[in-house]
């Protein structure tokens, strides 16, 4: 056997007990559960124990791409929130120079959530409804489906969109409803799979009724609720003397029978004034009268 050859095996021999003394073999590897898909993405990350010698693994330091370094043999469940595409690392016993670097390993498309807002914009009972959440890929085309379902009767109608971050206001959708209670929902589906359902209850009346009487310790209290998360009123209570004893602006009005300054008032007839001052371009919550409060006292 000559020289070299003698070299070549004693050179063999020198890398081979490196890597067992690094618990490695020759190749290192980890896989993950999934590579690409929409936040929240859940990943679990594991070691390929056909490539490296578990008996001489002292500890397995992992960066997922998402901040802070851990160290475990079997890493829990990684969460991940944003979209983006993440590099992971993988280095054991803490050989930098063999450490398995994934670059660009998951990728993660974000679900655009479909909460919605809605108002109503004229006379007639027409609403529009107003996707909140923004489009911001370029690449992605979007599916938006609004879903109309009247608790009674039948009147279900169902609206849906092609939309992109060119065109997303046309999302948007106005729609005139029929007096009555309708579940409300939108569900958004991309070109990556991911989707978003979110609903909301949308009661729909040709007038508001407000109490004329009013018994605190029997009702609890007086309350007057448009069921418009976008309306605002304004409301005002009135004694014998033309004095405002009890004033609220809220989108759900509730009066305890007390002053404003949480005095009880007596028995007696009050004066009110009903107002709206945001969301009611019909102008059907404005409206004035009697309430008669009576205390069992």
């Amino acid at each position: 056997m000559n020289v070299a050859m003698r070299l070549f095996g004693v050179l063999n021999l020198i890398i081979l007990q490196t890597l067992l003394l690094s618990g490695l073999k020759a190749q290192a590897d980890f896989t993950a559960s999934v590579t690409e898909g929409c936040t929240p993405l859940s990943v679990k990350f594991s070691v390929d124990p056909a490539t490296i010698n578990v008996d001489t693994v002292s500890y397995i330091t992992w960066n997922f791409g998402i901040g802070d370094t851990i160290n475990s043999l079997d890493p829990d469940t990684v969460t991940y929130l944003r979209d983006g595409e993440y590099t992971v690392t993988m280095m054991i016993n803490g050989d930098r120079d063999n450490a398995v670097v994934k670059e660009r390993y998951i990728i993660v498309h974000r679900t655009l959530r479909s909460v919605f807002r809605y108002e109503e914009y004229a006379p007639g009972n027409n609403f529009r409804f107003i996707p909140m959440d923004e489009i911001t890929d370029t690449a992605a085309t979007y599916l938006y489906l609004w879903r109309y379902q009247k608790t009674t009767g039948t009147d279900n109608r169902d609206n849906s969109y092609t939309v992109n971050i060119e065109n997303q206001e046309i999302a948007i959708d106005t729609i005139t409803l029929d007096t009555g209670i309708y579940r409300v929902s939108l569900n958004i589906s991309d070109s990556y799979g991911c989707s978003s359902t979110s609903g909301s209850t949308v009661k729909v009346f040709n007038e508001l009724i407000v109490p004329n009487l009013f018994m605190p310790e029997y009702d609890g209290l007086f309350e007057i609720n448009p069921q418009n998360i976008n309306t605002i009123l304004k409301f005002q209570v009135f004694n014998r003397n033309g004095l405002v004893v009890f004033e609220q602006i809220a989108p759900v009005i509730q009066w305890d029978g007390r002053t404003n300054r949480g005095i009880d008032l007596n028995t007696g007839v009050f004066f009110y004034i009903l107002e709206s001052t945001v969301g009611d371009p019909a102008e059907k919550y404005i409206q004035n009268g009697f309430i008669h409060l009576y205390r069992n006292k």
